[in-house]
Order: structure tokens, then sequence, then C-alpha cells
């Protein structure tokens, strides 16, 4: 059976981030048996610091984007080819 918060399906690319976070603090530290402990205190040791280095919601948006994914009305999807990646799954995101 699985634990509180071990599936997300965020909609929209900046929702990604948030979905990570949520991911990393309710289900790999605190809710997942299968996460090793040391594991567990190294992904702890990283909640507590403050970077700008992972870059927030608009990083992670970006950066999915250019490995493919892309929002359409049904919410987010995978191009089946990169070479292929259509310009009108291009979404500027704020």
């Amino acid at each position: 059976e699985r634990t509180r918060g071990a599936t997300y399906y965020p909609s929209k690319l900046t929702g990604l981030y948030q979905a990570a976070q949520n991911l990393s603090v309710s289900h790999l530290i605190d809710g997942c048996p299968y996460v090793p402990e040391k594991t567990r205190q190294c992904l702890n040791d990283l909640k507590d610091q403050k970077s700008a280095a992972g870059g927030g919601k608009k990083a992670w948006a970006d950066r999915t984007h250019a490995l493919g994914v892309y929002e359409d009305e049904n919410g987010l999807k995978f191009a089946s080819r990169l070479d292929a990646f259509a310009p009108e799954h291009v979404v500027p995101h704020k």
C-alpha cells in the first residue's frame, strides 16, 4: 500500500516544482519505508538549506519543457520526438 504523497500529477509545468517539494517532504522524508535512513537524512539536511541554485518554479518549468514536456488543455504531455517539438506547444511561463 502506498504512503501519503507517493504520487503527484501536476497539470501545469509550473506545478512541477511544488510537486517535487511535496514529494520530498511528505513522502521521501516522512512517509516512505523504502527510503534508506542515510538518504532521508541527506534530504532533510538539503531541505533546511536555503538556496537559489535550483531556480524555483520557472527554472523547473523551463528545464522540463526543454526535455519535451508541454502543456495542453488536458494537462502535461510528452512530445513524441524532440526534433518534432512543435512551436505551438511552447507555453510562456510567468
